[in-house]
């Protein structure tokens, strides 16, 4: 990770070099400086890195973050500040993704489980470089990673941030010997790795991340005459089956959504009758009755894919191939070395990327329009336009028409229609009531309150108001008045013994106001 922090306040920008640093077991944490670059510290998720500032309490109206990381881990924190008063900034990974957390209120607790006030990025756990960028004015914040900038305004009225220290905390940014592989083609795609036959049981274990809901993880005839073993996602759950001939001897069925383009860890364990799949760390095992089942460790094993020509006896591929990414792969408790494979001295593979894990996410930036929402495979993205009013590969077109007068040549008369002012644009429809006559064609916009409301007493210090909710936002009624060739706004007042506007040569103790 790399490291610049710029302070700004009153007295003008100062870069502050820390008076003091601390490491947290630094056999796992090494700093290292350069003429040229920025300070580069490993961390290897549990060791840490602290640093005070000059002053024991900073308070900056103006800050400036940025810094550069990678890790193959999708949570963690990169950096966490805090002051006495409440004041905390934490950027976090979750999920792959970068959460901040910024805390400008004195009066809040000083740890909370609030929501970040802005998340950015995906498939963060790449193990490349990624540059974050913090601007922050007062309450004004922009937020940038890579290339995708975010602005949003910090809540409370405070401008400045309180902070006494400011340091990195347990986040892991090692760079270990981990080599990915990416499996391109879902119809000839497959890697084989050499097992241990006649072993007394069976253990394989990998990590793997996907977008698409089907796909052939695992496929092995076990040695010994004790059956086949078949390993996929279906639907986004992970299906273990094992079986002699046509009978079906076991199967397990566990996780869902597992083609969330999230690393998932996999291991399939059989000692002594007892078989068990886990899946990130959650064991399962068969409903079945295994008692009788012997499983000794296949000789060959494929990952992703069957090659075209293997029989099925030698490698099952009952559905489509795997396309996404593995890792760590262990059988027999011993790791495989992928490199080895990509030199041609283990194993076979085709139409593989070794030592590179080429998954993208289709839905950054989001090209579903209209609060569409964006799911994807591994090769192309789809919006689901459901409930948005807008139809189209993007949810673009709108279902409504622009005016009162486009259903009027449609034949319809009067009643309750939705409209979309400008149309494909950013505004959302409106429900309007068209009254269609001989000569107009009037739109009526409803409000939340056409009962008679009922006021008991008012006066020039204690004015009566009333808010009303016309079911849109003010720029959807303002794209509504300006295709109108004449709007007005009706107000009935029925009163008695009031002195609303009727009162010679005294104020008026009313006034009506309309945006």
């Amino acid at each position: 990770m790399k490291v610049d922090h710029k302070h700004f306040d009153e007295l003008g920008e100062r870069e502050d070099s820390p008076l003091e640093w601390k490491m947290k077991d630094p056999g796992h944490c090494r700093l290292r400086y350069t003429a040229q670059e920025s300070d580069i510290a490993d961390f290897d998720g549990r060791s840490s890195l602290l640093y005070r500032f000059n002053q024991k309490l900073m308070s900056t109206l103006k800050d400036v973050i940025s810094l550069k990381f990678k890790s193959i881990q999708g949570d963690g924190v990169l950096f966490h500040g805090e002051g006495q008063r409440g004041d905390h900034i934490t950027l976090e990974l979750q999920k792959g993704r970068l959460a901040l957390h910024l805390n400008l209120v004195d009066s809040k607790p000083r740890f909370t489980n609030s929501p970040p006030l802005a998340t950015l990025g995906s498939l963060l756990d790449d193990q490349h470089w990624h540059s974050v960028l913090i601007e922050r004015v007062g309450k004004q914040v922009n937020f940038t990673v890579d290339k995708y900038t975010q602005h949003f305004r910090t809540k409370g009225e405070a401008d400045a941030l309180d902070i006494d220290y400011e340091g990195n905390v347990t986040f892991s940014c090692s760079e270990p010997q981990i080599v990915p592989i990416t499996f391109v083609n879902s119809s000839s795609s497959y890697l084989l790795l050499p097992g241990t036959p006649q072993i007394d049981g069976l253990s394989v274990g990998f990590q793997f991340r996907t977008w698409n809901k089907d796909g052939l993880l695992l496929s092995t005839e076990l040695s010994e005459g004790s059956g086949t073993l078949l390993l996929s996602l279906e639907g986004g759950t992970l299906r273990l089956l094992i079986q002699k001939t046509t009978e079906r001897t076991a199967e397990i069925l566990t996780g869902s959504n597992l083609n969330d383009g999230l690393w998932h860890s996999v291991s399939i364990n059989a000692r002594r009758n007892r078989i068990t799949l886990t899946l990130d760390n959650d064991a399962a095992s068969p409903t079945q009755d295994t008692t009788r089942i012997q499983i000794y460790s296949g000789n060959s094993y494929y990952f992703g894919g069957c090659p075209d020509n293997l029989t099925a006896s030698q490698c099952l591929n009952p559905i489509k191939a795997f396309q996404g990414c593995m890792r760590l792969i262990f059988i027999d408790n011993q790791p495989k070395d992928l490199i080895s494979v990509q030199q041609g001295s283990l194993g076979n593979f085709s139409d593989l990327h070794i030592d590179l894990c080429s998954i993208k996410d289709r839905c950054l930036p989001n090209y579903c329009e209209h609060g569409g929402s964006c799911s994807q495979s591994w090769t192309t993205f789809y919006c689901n336009c459901s409930d948005t009013g807008y139809i189209g590969t993007t949810c673009h077109h709108s279902l409504y028409e622009r005016s009162c007068e486009v259903y009027r040549h449609q034949g319809n008369t009067a009643g309750f229609f939705y409209i979309d002012p400008d149309g494909s644009g950013p505004l959302g429809p409106l429900q309007v009531y068209c009254n269609v006559t001989e000569d107009k064609i009037w739109t009526s916009v409803q409000h939340n309150n056409t009962e008679l409301t009922r006021v008991r007493g008012a006066s020039p210090e204690k004015p009566y108001s009333m808010a009303l909710d016309y079911g849109g936002s003010m720029e959807q009624l303002e794209a509504v008045i300006d295709n109108s060739e004449h709007c007005e706004q009706e107000v009935a007042y029925h009163c008695r013994r009031s002195r609303l506007l009727n009162t010679p040569g005294k104020a008026h103790p009313c006034l009506y106001l309309s945006a």
